[in-house]
């Protein structure tokens, strides 16, 4: 079973070293290998040591990480645990020129709840590696906290014809309603479903979702949503419009 056009999947790599930062809390608590990988925190809110967290918030503060899997890129996904809405900047480094490009910049928040801060931009016409990611503490008067950075690339099919998980499931209508239907296919493993907002707030959470077709009435108002669907070793994003 093939998505149909509307649904896009993604290639998400997360990162796999730290290139170099301006501080960390503690080691290894809080320290800066701890926004490596997948996520270990969210989608929890707090004061969590698994995340990053600079020594301080009296200064603007930054982190700059590396991607073995270079990849071109319209989208970078930010996971904030604590003090969300602090980054302000946001750079990849060009290989070619060795400069930081900012693909964001914006004013800080203190949103108050974990987020994926899903940061969208024209397509690199380079392979990224490298990321910097600016934080100000100062605004919020609090510690700010990273869990996992990832690399994505929503055009990329690479790979995606070989993943017998996003090939098995389908989600439809697109553009919905409010209803929303998975049908996971030949998946025998139990799936778990998370629906996000476009800031990262997960409006939506289903464990242990073991029956070939599913079906929930999201109770959202009209917007695009990232649906999320995994097993213990797949995982596959979807764009969600609802009218």
């Amino acid at each position: 079973m093939l998505i149909t056009s509307t649904i896009s999947a993604q290639i998400i790599n997360y990162a796999d070293s730290v290139v170099d930062f301006s501080s960390e809390y503690d080691t290894p608590e809080w320290s800066a290998q701890q926004a490596l990988g997948v996520p270990d925190v969210y989608p929890m809110y707090g004061d969590i040591y698994e995340a990053w967290s600079p020594e301080d918030y009296e200064y603007r503060e930054f982190i700059e990480l590396y991607f073995e899997n270079a990849i071109s890129i319209d989208s970078i996904y930010i996971y904030e645990t604590y003090t969300s809405g602090s980054v302000d900047t946001v750079y990849v480094k060009d290989p070619g020129t060795g400069n930081w490009d900012v693909v964001y910049q914006g004013a800080p928040a203190d949103l108050g709840i974990a987020r994926i801060f899903r940061i969208g931009f024209p397509m690199t016409t380079y392979n990224v590696s490298e990321v910097r990611i600016a934080v100000d503490g100062i605004f919020a008067n609090n510690y700010t906290e990273i869990d996992a950075v990832a690399l994505v690339n929503s055009q990329m099919n690479t790979g995606i014809e070989d993943n017998i998980f996003v090939e098995s499931v389908s989600v439809f209508p697109n553009p919905s309603q409010g209803t929303l239907n998975i049908d996971l296919g030949d998946i025998t493993e139990d799936v778990s479903l998370k629906v996000f907002s476009v800031l990262g707030e997960m409006v939506f959470q289903k464990e242990q979702i073991n029956t070939p077709l599913y079906q929930v009435d999201l109770d959202v108002v009209a917007g695009t949503y990232i649906v999320e669907l995994s097993t213990k070793t797949d995982k596959a994003e979807f764009k969600l419009v609802v009218e």
